[in-house]
Formats: structure tokens, C-alpha cells, sequence
């Protein structure tokens, strides 16, 4: 039966590094606005057709594009932020975009990387190294970008996005490998979601994180948290392989931290997943570290179903800082369990 699981696990990790292998591609179509400079990059608006020709290297102030509603196709390009200060990621808000086959990483020189802040009156903070608050679809993106906002409260960090919000969002075949801090929520690919969001779907597919993830309160290796954010959710064929810590004695899980539906009709799926992260608890209270979901509020009746999936990471305690409740698979009722492994 372990060697099944093993064999499992390899094709897995096989198939995504397959799906994530974003190369440089081909020439601008005809209703495609080819982008060659950071400039370029900036002035992407609305809903246009974009396309990168080439490397995009960004220094400086970035002034990223506030909403973007179009498709930008990387191409296999990368953007290079080096020496940069970047407000919020690479564009500001992605209102039913498509971003795709686009690496983004860091270069030799630092970078300062601040949130957006949103609600004046409660301020909240967003980062994401694409996007702060998105939805839409995102396909065949890399990223490696420290996205670290630990010093503000009530903020989101998510490897890819910040947020999801006011619509569906779709994360396909993604990797982040850059590690992920925030004061509240963080997740390697998307580190929470928004009241706008009480209604939307989001789906996250064939997607991997090898960044560390730390939050003072819900911590997940795919996503951060979703309380009552969302009116459903789908996580499947993904792999975590960054530690996650969770420091003030909330959740902390493999995939994804903290999970409550947006209404009792809403459903959450979390199927065939991968935790090979450890899981640490470093607050003084007592909290939840667990293999695949942190914990789970059904919301008095919303379904939640978490099955086909395998934990290979301990939850022993290390060196005496591990406090509170560690589980294999899931904490909290959900309305199936089933299926699932922990491989020592």
C-alpha cells in the first residue's frame, strides 16, 4: 500500500512539473498588443489582448496597472523585479482577467514590497506578487517572490494572490516557490478572501507551493483562509511542500488553514491533495496544525468534503514549540472524510 502511494505521489509531482514548464513562445497574433518594456507593462488597461515579446525587467517605483479586465499571455517570459518598490504586486486588481504562462521572480538587487491598503476606516491589507485582489483565470504561472507583509495587521499575503474577491477565481497548473508572510492570512498561491467574495467560487487545480508559509493566524500551504469569503471552493491534485507556521494558537494546514463557506448552501471540496510540509505551532495558546485542512466551520450545514488525500509531514512536536491540536488529515466535522492517508 505505501509503495501505491509513493508511485501516486511521483506521477503527481511528475504531471506538475510538466504543467508548470512555462517556455518562451511565439510571435504576437494580429488582435494581440505586443509588450516589450516595463513601460509597456504598466500601460496595460481594460480589457485588451497583451502579449510579452520578451523578459520584462522592472526597477524603480512600480506603478502597476490599477484593474485589468483583458489577457496578458507571458509567453514563458519572466518579470524580474529588481531593486523595485512594488505597491500591492505586479497589477492592482484583475477583474475577470486572464493572466497566463508567465514566471515571475526576484533579481540580485532588493526589493521593498508594501500592501495595498483598502477601508480606511478598518484598514486592510493585500499582497499578492500578481495581484492583490483578483478574480478570473490564472493559468501556467510561476512565482518566486518573498511576498513578506508580516508587520500589518489584518492583512492578506498570498504567493500569487492576495485575495479573491467580487467574482470566480480559477488558479490551473501554478507554482510559487517564493516564501509567504502576513499579519493575518497566508497562503502559497492565494492567501485569503474578501466580503465580496460571500458568493463566488475558487478553484484551485494541479497547482504546487514551495515556499514557506507564516501567519499569526490561519496559515495554509495552497490558500490562507476563507472565512465566510466564499460561497464555494474546490482544491484538488495539488502539492505543498513549504513548512507552515502559524504563531498565535489559530490554524495552520497543508492546503489550506482555515475554511468556513459563505452560506449553508455552499460546498468545499478539498480532493486528492499532497502535504509534505511540516506544520508548526509556535504561539503561546494552544492552536490546530494539521496535514490537509486546519479547521473547518460548517456554517450550520454548508458541505464540506475532504477525501483522496495523503500527509507525508510530521506533526510531532519540535523541540517543545508545538502546543494545542495536531491532526493527520482534518480538524473539526465535515460532512465527508474519506479516502484519506498519512504516510510516515
Amino acid at each position: 500500500m505505501k509503495f501505491m502511494k509513493r508511485i501516486a505521489v511521483f506521477t503527481l509531482v511528475l504531471a506538475l512539473a510538466a504543467a508548470n514548464l512555462v517556455m518562451p513562445g511565439i510571435a504576437a497574433g494580429a488582435d494581440e498588443t505586443a509588450i516589450t518594456t516595463a513601460e509597456e507593462l504598466a500601460s496595460v488597461s481594460g480589457s485588451g489582448n497583451y502579449v510579452l515579446m520578451n523578459d520584462i525587467l522592472i526597477t524603480g517605483t512600480w506603478n502597476s496597472p490599477e484593474e485589468f479586465s483583458g489577457t496578458l499571455n507571458g509567453n514563458g517570459h519572466t518579470v524580474v523585479f529588481s531593486g523595485a518598490v512594488v505597491t500591492g504586486g505586479l497589477f492592482g486588481k484583475l477583474s475577470g482577467a486572464t493572466i497566463k504562462n508567465l514566471n515571475i521572480t526576484e533579481g540580485s538587487e532588493a526589493n521593498v514590497f508594501y500592501p495595498a491598503e483598502t477601508q480606511a476606516d478598518f484598514p486592510k491589507y493585500y499582497f499578492g506578487t500578481l495581484a492583490y485582489y483578483a478574480n478570473g483565470t490564472i493559468e501556467n504561472v510561476t512565482t518566486d517572490v518573498d511576498a513578506d507583509i508580516w508587520g500589518y495587521y489584518n492583512s492578506y499575503s498570498g504567493g500569487i494572490v492576495g485575495a479573491i474577491w467580487s467574482g470566480d477565481l480559477t488558479l490551473k497548473n501554478c507554482v510559487n516557490t517564493g516564501d509567504v508572510a502576513s499579519g493575518t492570512y497566508a497562503g502559497g498561491l492565494v492567501g485569503g478572501g474578501t466580503s465580496s467574495a460571500t458568493s463566488a467560487t475558487l478553484t484551485v487545480e494541479q497547482c504546487a507551493n514551495y515556499g514557506a508559509v507564516s501567519a499569526p493566524n490561519n496559515a495554509g500551504g495552497m490558500v490562507g483562509g476563507l472565512n465566510a469569503d466564499c460561497l464555494n471552493l474546490t482544491i484538488r491534485n495539488c502539492v505543498n511542500f513549504g513548512e507552515i507556521v502559524h504563531r498565535s494558537g489559530d490554524q495552520g494546514g497543508g492546503i489550506i488553514g482555515w475554511l468556513k463557506p459563505a452560506a449553508v448552501e455552499g460546498t468545499a471540496n478539498v480532493t486528492c491533495n499532497i502535504n509534505f510540509g511540516m506544520i508548526y505551532n509556535l504561539g503561546i495558546k494552544s492552536g490546530k496544525s494539521v496535514g490537509i485542512v486546519g479547521a473547518v466551520n460548517t456554517n450550520g450545514g454548508a458541505e464540506v468534503n475532504v477525501t483522496g488525500n495523503i500527509n507525508y509531514a510530521a506533526l510531532a512536536p519540535v523541540d517543545g514549540q508545538t502546543t494545542g491540536t495536531v491532526a493527520a488529515i482534518v480538524f473539526s466535522d465535515v460532512t465527508k472524510a474519506e479516502n484519506n492517508y498519512t504516510v510516515e
